[in-house]
């Protein structure tokens, strides 16, 4: 039973680097960026980087989901969550806000971090609230 699913396993990794290999880049098509994804593959992350620093939401978010989960890097994250916070999008917004809720001690955060609750209370009240009390529980914790 191992062995079939060592080889399974293999099978499945070998499809994904095919897919990956065989895939264009996003660069040789112009097609917008997959926000669905959380890999930004090598031939593609110059190209999602420059359309992240021209303040594309989509690349920006993309990259963060890239350092975040695959590269572990959280401030690296950050950075490019921040930008893609800059669109509307109270999803990205919340997001953001949760990570700065762990570095309440600095004023410049608390400040970003209340700004951001009000950008979310004006697109979605409800979720401004939720995420007011997650920050009191947070709070409560330290």
């Amino acid at each position: 039973m191992w062995k079939r699913l060592l080889v399974l396993c293999s099978v499945l990794l070998l499809f994904a680097a095919l897919v990956l290999y065989l895939r264009p880049s996003l660069r040789e098509t112009g097609q917008r960026v997959d926000t669905t994804s959380l890999l930004v593959s090598p031939n593609d992350m110059a190209h999602v980087r420059a359309k992240a620093e021209e303040g594309d939401c989509d690349a920006a978010l993309l990259l963060s989901r890239h350092y975040m989960n695959e590269e572990l890097q959280l401030e690296a994250g950050t950075r490019w969550l921040r930008i893609a916070a800059r669109c509307s999008n109270a999803d990205v917004k919340a997001s953001l806000a949760r990570i700065l809720m762990h570095n309440e001690d600095d004023p410049t955060t608390v400040t970003e971090l209340n700004h951001l609750i009000s950008e979310v209370r004006a697109i979605d009240p409800e979720r401004a609230e939720q995420l007011e009390s997650e920050r009191k529980g947070m709070q409560g914790l330290h």
